[in-house]
C-alpha cells in the first residue's frame, strides 16, 4: 500500500507565484520609472533564470529606486499612464479571424488611447504602446515575516494552509521594459499615483495554498483512489465519455498524478469576499453562500456577457492533427513527469505547429524541409518570466519566444526540471556559454503573443475557432477535475467542484476572472450525434502533456461551449516569426527563388515573406487525414 503522504513528499508538489489581483484593482493612473534602455539584460531585472519566489522576495528588492540606481544609470525615465477598463480596438484587426478583438485601452494624462493593457491571470500585467512593452508581477510580500518563511512554490504549515502572502495591487514588482524596434531592454517599477481615492488597493489580497486538508482523508493508496474515481463515473447511467479502469503505480506517479493534488493547489481567495477582513476562510470551508457569491452568473463565465457570432462559417468538423482522425497518427505527447511545465511544453508544441504550417503555406507542399521540435526544456531552463517547474503562463513563454526565442531539442531535451542550466545568451550575463543548437540563428522567435480576444478575459468559443481555423493550435488555461486523470474516451464533460471565478467588473463585456491550474493545447474542434436526441455534443480536441498513454495516445475531447473548468475563458496564440533564426536558414536552403529569400533580423514586423493570415488553415479530405492549404 503506496500513501498519499508519501507520494506527496515524493513529487514536491509546488505552486507558481503567490500572487491575486484582477483587472479592476489594477484600474487607474501609474507612475511608471524606467531605467536607461541597453542592449544587455541589465542584470535580468532582479530575477534569475527561471523566476523564482525567494529571488523576488529577495531583500536588495525592497527599494526599486535604489535597485535600479544601484544597477543601471541614475537617469530614470518616468511615464505616467491611465490603465482604464475600456476596451478598444486593437493592431489585431488587420489579421483574419482577429478583426474583432479588442484590447484595454492604456491613454495618457490628456485622455488620448495611446496604448492596451491586459493582466497575466491574476499576476501581473502588460502593457503595450507601439513597439514598446511594459510587463511585471504585481507586488505581493510575506503577511508574516515572523512565522512565515519565503519558499519557492508553495509554504505549507503542518495544518496544509498557507496563509504567508498579501497582494498590494497598487504597485508593480520590479519588471522588464523592452522596445521591438530598437531591441532595448530596461528594467522597470510602478505604482499607482491614484491610491488614495482607490478603496480596492485598501484590500489586500491573500492567497492560500492548501494541499493536504484538499485530500479526502479515507483515500489510502494512489491505484484504490483513481480506481474508484473511473468506477463512479463508469457506473453512471447517463454520461459522454469513459474511464479508465486499470493503473500502475509505475505509469502514473511521474506522470500526471501530480495534478491530482496540484488540483487543490496554489488556491486563490478575495479577503473582499469575507464580512469579517480580520478572519480568512480555508477555500475547503467556504461556504455554499461564499461560493454562490464567486459564481454568481447564471452564464457560463463570472461575468454577463454578450460575445458576438461568427461572421464566416466555419465546418463543423476541424482539426491540425489528432488520433480521432486517424488509428496511424503518431503525433505523441510529451510526458511532463514529476515538473508543473505544461504551460512551457504546450505552448512549446502550439508555436512548433505554426511553425510546420507557416513555413508549409511559405514553401508549398511539395517542398521538405527539417522536422522542427521546439524545446520545453529551454522554456523551463531560460526564462525570467516564468517559474520553471514550480508553473508559468503560457503568455509568457510567448513573451520569451519574441525576445530571447525558443531553441530546439537538439539544443536542450526534456529533463523535467529547471536546475538544467540554460545553454544559450544573450540573457542574464556573459558567463553563459552557448552550445552549438543554441545560438540566436539557431533559435525559433515569435513575431506576437497574446489573449485571444485581445486580452485576458476577452475570449469565446467563437473567437477560439476562428483562431485555429486560420492561424493553427491554441493554449488554454482549465481547471483540472481529479476525474481528467481517469479520461480514456469519449467527451469529457465534469465541471470541478468548487470552480472559484468571480465577475470584478460587471457590465464591461470581460469575462471575469476564473481560477486555473493546468495549461492544454485545442487542435481542433467537432460535433458528436447522440442516440437518445437529435442534438449534436459539442466538443474541442485537445492534447495534454501527460504522456501516450493517458486518453487516446495524449489526446481527448472535452465539452465545448460550456467554459468547462475555465477552458473558454484565457486562451493564448503564438505566431511565428520567419524573419530571425531557424526559420530564416529553411527559408533560403529551400528551392524557392532567389528573391524571394530573405535576410535575418530585417527588424520589420510587416513581413511580404510571412503573411500572417490564415496561416493554419487545414482542411479535412473525405479520407479523414489533413490538407494544409
Amino acid at each position: 500500500m503506496i500513501s498519499l503522504r508519501w507520494i506527496l513528499n515524493i513529487l514536491g508538489i509546488k505552486g507558481d507565484l503567490p500572487i491575486h489581483a484582477t483587472t479592476a484593482d489594477i484600474v487607474g493612473r501609474w507612475t511608471f520609472k524606467i531605467s536607461e534602455p541597453l542592449d544587455n539584460w541589465v542584470n535580468g531585472c532582479g530575477s534569475g533564470v527561471p523566476n523564482k519566489n525567494t529571488q523576488n522576495l529577495q531583500p536588495s528588492l525592497v527599494d526599486y529606486n535604489k535597485w535600479l540606481k544601484d544597477h543601471t544609470s541614475n537617469e530614470l525615465i518616468e511615464y505616467n499612464l491611465i490603465l482604464t477598463d475600456i476596451l478598444n480596438s486593437n493592431s489585431y484587426n488587420e489579421s483574419l479571424g482577429r478583426r474583432k478583438w479588442n484590447q484595454l485601452a492604456v491613454k495618457d494624462l490628456s485622455g488620448e488611447i495611446i496604448g492596451g493593457w491586459t493582466m497575466v491571470y491574476d499576476e501581473g500585467f502588460q502593457i503595450k504602446i507601439g513597439d514598446k512593452n511594459i510587463f511585471g508581477f504585481i507586488k505581493y510580500s510575506l503577511l508574516d515575516e515572523k512565522n512565515c518563511n519565503p519558499y519557492d512554490g508553495d509554504n505549507e504549515l503542518p495544518s496544509g494552509e498557507t496563509l504567508c502572502y498579501e497582494t498590494d495591487p497598487s504597485k508593480l514588482h520590479l519588471g522588464w521594459y523592452y522596445d521591438s524596434a530598437n531591441k532595448k531592454r530596461a528594467c522597470v517599477f510602478g505604482y499607482k499615483s491614484d491610491s488614495e481615492n482607490n478603496t480596492l488597493d485598501k484590500l489586500k489580497n491573500l492567497v492560500e495554498v492548501p494541499v493536504k486538508v484538499a485530500i479526502h482523508k479515507g483515500i489510502r493508496s494512489l491505484t484504490t483512489s483513481l480506481q474508484s474515481i473511473a468506477k463512479l463515473y463508469n457506473e453512471r447511467i447517463e454520461t459522454s465519455w469513459t474511464a479508465r479502469n486499470s493503473f500502475s503505480i509505475g505509469e502514473l506517479a511521474f506522470s500526471h498524478y501530480p495534478y491530482y493534488l496540484h488540483t487543490m493547489n496554489s488556491k486563490k481567495i478575495y479577503r473582499r469576499l469575507f464580512d469579517n477582513k480580520n478572519e480568512v476562510t480555508s477555500f475547503m470551508e467556504l461556504s455554499s453562500k461564499t461560493i454562490n457569491e464567486m459564481n454568481s452568473d447564471s452564464g457560463i463565465f463570472a461575468c454577463s456577457v454578450q460575445h458576438e457570432e461568427s461572421d464566416i462559417d466555419l465546418p463543423s468538423n476541424f482539426s491540425h492533427g489528432d488520433p480521432f482522425l486517424s488509428s496511424e497518427f503518431e503525433d505523441i505527447s510529451l510526458n511532463q513527469g514529476n515538473c508543473g511545465s505544461c504551460y512551457a511544453i504546450s505552448s512549446a508544441y502550439i508555436l512548433q505547429k505554426r511553425f510546420e504550417i507557416a513555413l508549409r503555406n511559405r514553401l508549398g507542399k511539395d517542398e521538405e524541409f527539417p522536422k522542427i521540435e521546439l524545446s520545453a526544456q529551454s522554456i523551463l531552463s531560460c526564462s525570467p518570466f516564468n517559474q520553471g517547474c514550480d508553473g508559468g503562463y503560457p503568455f509568457l513563454v510567448g513573451k520569451q519566444a519574441l525576445e530571447i526565442g525558443i531553441s530546439s531539442n537538439d539544443c536542450m531535451e526534456y529533463e523535467a526540471t529547471d536546475n538544467k542550466e540554460c545553454h544559450f545568451s544573450p540573457y542574464i550575463g556573459d558567463y553563459i556559454i552557448e552550445k552549438d543548437g543554441c545560438t540566436e540563428s539557431e533559435r525559433w522567435f515569435a513575431k506576437d503573443y497574446g489573449y485571444i480576444g485581445g486580452c485576458y478575459g476577452c475570449s469565446s468559443e467563437e473567437s477560439m475557432k476562428r483562431e485555429i481555423y486560420h492561424h493553427g493550435p491554441i493554449v488554454v488555461a482549465m481547471h483540472i477535475d481529479p476525474s481528467l486523470l481517469v479520461y480514456e474516451d469519449g467527451i469529457y464533460d465534469v465541471t470541478p467542484k468548487n470552480h472559484a471565478k468571480f465577475c470584478d467588473l460587471p457590465n464591461k463585456q470581460l469575462n471575469g476572472w476564473e481560477y486555473t491550474n493546468h495549461a492544454i493545447v485545442v487542435v481542433g474542434w467537432g460535433e458528436q450525434e447522440t442516440s437518445e436526441s437529435t442534438d449534436k455534443i459539442p466538443y474541442w480536441i485537445i492534447r495534454n502533456s501527460w504522456g501516450k498513454k493517458w486518453g487516446n495516445k495524449g489526446y481527448a475531447k472535452i465539452r465545448r461551449g460550456k467554459n468547462i473548468g475555465g477552458i473558454e475563458n484565457q486562451a493564448i496564440f503564438i505566431d511565428p516569426d520567419l524573419s530571425r533564426g531557424k526559420a530564416v536558414a529553411i527559408l533560403n536552403s529551400s528551392s524557392i527563388s532567389t528573391k524571394e529569400k530573405i535576410l535575418p533580423n530585417i527588424g520589420s514586423t510587416d513581413l511580404n515573406t510571412n503573411n500572417i493570415e490564415d496561416i493554419g488553415r487545414v482542411e479535412i479530405e473525405n479520407d479523414g487525414l489533413m490538407n494544409l492549404n
